[in-house]
């Protein structure tokens, strides 16, 4: 009797370890990002979780490596490897953008494991590459903003245009995708404010706008946009030359275009006024509660980035607060004849 309750014991077991391995890793992966559309993720942001996966399904497929269930912990570290010498464009991609790879495909597998698709999750033990992230090689000067600004031409085709968006990305800090999305409506001039509309996160936020900016937003609707085909049909706030909605990559060249008239060699695009807006407003004191929530971001510490490289306020208060941060003329005479500390020989002997 006990061998044959073994046996029935075993076919169960190997029917649930069946059923675990059926699910292909293409399966996987369609379930996955189906589950994200329905709790309401952003397309942006399944589209570029399955651009990075598609990568890790080319490599699989090149195996012949088809059930999700049958990738294993070595699998993953020579993924692993691979995308370590990746290249893409000629170049080979960043500790960065490897680790954005990675931390995607933990997540299907994790996904996975949790709804019971696999028995095992072969990434759960897996390291990611470290990161440092270094904002100080990427983060535009006052001079440099103002030198960018400066190599505009407002009597080409876009100048107005261009100007009117790179004072906005600089004033209120928002992201590319933002930009592109405002309406007309979307800018309260009187107020100073902007509305974004479902920005990362799907979260609606208030961002106060200046005035240099308001000034060239003012120009721009009245100056160049209502001259253009089909803007009388389209709520969309910044259009192309034909009256369409702007395109990311089309801003994005341009403010790379910008930036080499300028002679500034930095990498980055749009971000780059995200990045400058923040750390150029700690410098003169703002709260760092208060660019959070400008910037939209859900944590502070995503925030906190920019303390590290915004040293001047904190140079300013330790200088006008510390009792001993400045030396005044009494003190640095004394320090000349008496404070200088003795020198010993070799013996060890007070000269």
């Amino acid at each position: 009797m006990k061998t044959k309750i073994r046996d029935k014991s075993s076919i169960k077991n190997n029917a649930i370890h069946n059923a675990y391995i059926a699910i292909t890793i293409n399966e996987g992966v369609e379930k996955y990002l189906e589950d994200l559309s329905l709790k309401n993720y952003s397309e942006q942001t399944i589209y570029s979780y399955r651009l990075r996966l598609k990568v890790f399904l080319r490599w699989t497929d090149e195996r012949a490596l088809v059930l999700a269930g049958s990738i294993t912990e070595a699998h993953m570290a020579r993924y692993r490897r691979y995308l370590h010498q990746y290249t893409y464009a000629e170049k080979r991609i960043t500790a960065a953008t490897q680790k954005g790879h990675l931390l995607v495909i933990k997540q299907v597998f994790s996904w996975l494991t949790k709804h019971r698709w696999i028995p095992i999750n072969p990434t759960a033990e897996m390291e990611l590459p470290k990161t440092p992230y270094k904002l100080t090689h990427r983060l535009l000067t006052q001079a440099e903003i103002k030198r960018f600004i400066e190599v505009i031409d407002l009597a080409s085709e876009t100048g107005l245009r261009d100007r009117s968006i790179i004072e906005t990305l600089y004033s209120t800090g928002i992201r590319r995708a933002e930009l592109i999305n405002l309406e007309i409506n979307d800018i309260d001039i009187a107020e100073g404010m902007v509305l974004v509309r479902e920005g990362k996160g799907k979260k609606d936020r208030c961002i106060p706008i200046g005035e240099r900016a308001l000034h060239w937003l003012d120009r721009y609707l009245t100056e160049w946009r209502p001259y253009r085909p089909r803007a009388n049909h389209s709520n969309t706030l910044y259009i192309t030359e034909k009256g369409f909605k702007v395109r990311d990559g089309d801003i994005g060249q341009k403010i790379r275009d910008y930036k080499a008239l300028a002679g500034i060699n930095k990498p980055g695009g749009c971000h780059l006024f995200r990045h400058a807006m923040a750390t150029h407003m700690l410098d003169n004191g703002a709260d760092i509660r208060h660019i959070q929530e400008m910037l939209g971001h859900s944590h502070l510490s995503s925030t906190q980035v920019y303390t590290k490289v915004s040293n001047q306020g904190l140079k300013d208060v330790h200088r006008q607060t510390h009792p001993a941060a400045q030396l005044n003329n009494d003190n640095k005479e004394k320090t000349d004849k008496a404070d200088v500390l003795p020198v010993l020989n070799p013996s060890g002997v007070v000269h």
